[in-house]
């Protein structure tokens, strides 16, 4: 087993302005889903308790998960980790036909204000996908788009958009997964059921400092146009 280099961040300025104004665009729908929220003294963690009974380790939420039949996308939120700052965190799925079986994209680590706090890849057993190569998966991102009115159609806009304005990351650490998969010692299908390496890599994120990076490479701002986020904490 080698020793592989961590993920890297991606450098925004590096990217084109086209791309860049399209991430822009997926952040303020991300902002104003948030904010929507907010406003009613809620956040995406919250809504999605809201109503489930107590919040126990490894159960899903909401229950049955979220699924979008036109596109395929699914996720859940769940906690089973002792992550510090970490509330629970979001695995996010896109299912390529209706009855087949989910690959995963990325998964969203969250605080315990509903604010996301980092991405995370992880390896094939951890949630049972129907794996496949980054480069496969990086083509199927765009299709993730949920477009459901339930469970809350401010999550659903929220989620879509958030791994839209961090898709640069998403890329990185799929990449970055498929590494260290392939670092592990023995063939590729031992790897992939290997307990020993269940979280494959990590960035941190957060919205309104990318936000205000983005305003700043496609229209030249110098700060955010938009006040700092709220912050609200359930319970």
């Amino acid at each position: 087993m080698s020793r592989i280099a961590p993920p890297a961040a991606p450098r925004l300025a590096e990217l084109p302005k086209r791309r860049l104004a399209g991430m822009l665009e997926a952040g303020e729908a991300v902002a104003a889903a948030r904010d929507r929220l907010l406003d009613r003294g809620s956040n995406v963690v919250a809504e999605l308790l809201a109503g489930q009974g107590p919040f126990y380790e490894f159960d899903h939420y909401p229950d049955g998960d979220v699924f979008d039949p036109v596109t395929g996308a699914q996720y859940y939120y769940h906690a089973h980790r002792s992550v510090a700052g970490e509330h629970g965190h979001f695995h996010t799925f896109l299912r390529r036909a209706a009855a087949g079986s989910p690959t995963h994209l990325i998964a969203v680590s969250m605080d315990e204000y509903g604010e996301p706090r980092a991405l995370f890849a992880v390896n094939r057993w951890v949630t049972d996908e129907a794996w496949v190569p980054a480069a496969t998966a990086i083509r199927l991102l765009p299709r993730f788009a949920v477009t459901t009115a339930l469970p809350e159609p401010a999550v659903n806009a929220w989620i879509t958009g958030l791994l839209r304005l961090f898709r640069p990351e998403v890329e990185a650490l799929l990449l970055h997964r498929d590494r260290a998969i392939e670092a592990r010692a023995g063939a590729r299908e031992r790897a992939l059921e290997d307990k020993g390496l269940e979280t494959t890599g990590r960035l941190p994120i957060d919205v309104d400092e990318r936000l205000a990076a983005l305003r700043r490479l496609t229209r030249g701002e110098t700060r955010a146009a938009n006040p700092p986020a709220r912050s609200f904490r359930k319970g």
